[in-house]
């Protein structure tokens, strides 16, 4: 007799001699394998096609949605390659996944944001500002998304700028998808970035974590079009607690696009600007060179205080915000706050963007 005519589940507490209505039953349904616990005892307990402790693996096309692209690399927040900007914000991510050709350190990072669904006057704007950056050699960043973001990473690409998109996905997806053939070209002349891993699921909650990368890894951001409430004021308050610089492209009164942005005018949150020129003032990009300058002889400076010079000698080559300068030299903050203040007048110290300080060159 087959082993399932004992061994069947409807048998289990029931005497050990064979039921006589097993004797009545075909055979093959006593030739068939006992079933999963919890499963129909007369159903297959095995899919076809797999064992049940295999997991089902995505498709090639699922993990690698841009194919013939390279894969991503991850990049923790101890790297050489992490974002220096992104590191002294207090929310950044310990982990980042990034894929690409990009310099996350590049000297100058703007960040393009607006509505999903601008007119032709704001796409123009962004076209427009976007390629006037281009002898600045400047970084756009953007989110991906449809309407303003698009068409920063876009009009980037047709200037031969480098452009950045994070997603708030991981790798083995891109949303939208109807910009795969942007994404394609981005890997060649920038990159794309996340700190969500593969096969993490699509949730709304994720864009307000998206958007924090997004301000936290450039010096300024850029808002054309938006409305009253939606994902780039948000990213536009993040910016303003980083002390990021925010710019404004202004509107029409009374047009539903343009209310984020005059809102943030009103509000001394942003800066008004019009012009790719505005934008490298307000960036204090103009005439700025990319490269280090030389150190100052302070030996020259015999007026210089104690605490002056421990600040310069902190300084170094570097870019430092205020809460680095006083972090690294020791010096109370109300302190630093008057002595850069003195540095600054003096010529020795310039004000950058991001409310950094850098040393000037003789």
């Amino acid at each position: 007799m087959p082993y399932c005519a004992y061994a069947h589940p409807t048998n289990r507490g029931r005497s050990s001699a064979p039921p006589r209505r097993t004797f009545r039953r075909r055979r093959f349904h006593l030739l068939r394998p006992p079933p999963r616990a919890g499963a129909h005892p007369y159903r297959g307990a095995i899919p076809r096609g797999r064992h049940p402790a295999v997991p089902r693996l995505p498709s090639y096309r699922r993990r690698n949605p841009v194919p013939g692209a390279p894969s991503y690399h991850p990049l923790f927040w101890t790297a050489a390659d992490y974002p220096s900007r992104l590191r002294h914000c207090w929310d950044a991510p310990v982990l980042l996944y990034a894929r690409g050709n990009m310099d996350l350190r590049a000297p100058r990072m703007l960040a393009v944001v607006g509505t999903r669904r601008p007119s032709a006057y704001g796409t123009d704007c962004c076209r427009a500002l976007v390629a006037g950056l281009t002898p600045l050699n400047v970084t756009i960043v953007s989110g991906m998304a449809y309407g303003i973001d698009i068409a920063a990473h876009q009009a980037a690409l047709d200037a031969g700028l480098p452009t950045i998109g994070v997603l708030a996905h991981g790798h083995d997806k891109l949303y939208p998808a109807a910009h795969a053939r942007v994404a394609r070209q981005m890997l060649e002349q920038g990159g794309l970035l996340t700190d969500f891993p593969s096969g993490t699921p699509l949730n709304r909650m994720h864009f307000p974590r998206r958007n924090r990368i997004v301000s936290g890894i450039c010096d300024g951001i850029l808002v054309i079009e938006s409305g009253i409430t939606g994902g780039s004021l948000i990213t536009a308050d993040l910016a303003h607690g980083y002390n990021r610089d925010v710019l404004a492209v202004p509107g029409r009164i009374g047009d539903d696009r343009s209310a984020g942005c005059l809102t943030l005018i009103r509000q001394h949150k942003a800066a008004l600007v019009t012009s790719a020129t505005d934008i490298a003032e307000a960036m204090n990009w103009d005439g700025q060179s990319t490269q280090p300058p030389s150190p100052v002889q302070t030996a020259l400076f015999n007026e210089l205080s104690p605490d002056q010079r421990q600040i310069l000698d902190t300084l170094g080559t570097g870019r430092f915000s205020m809460d680095e300068i006083q972090y690294r030299s020791g010096i109370p903050r109300s302190q630093v706050a008057e002595v850069m203040l003195g540095l600054e007048m003096m010529g020795i110290v310039k004000a950058m963007p991001g409310h950094t300080f850098q040393r000037l060159g003789n």
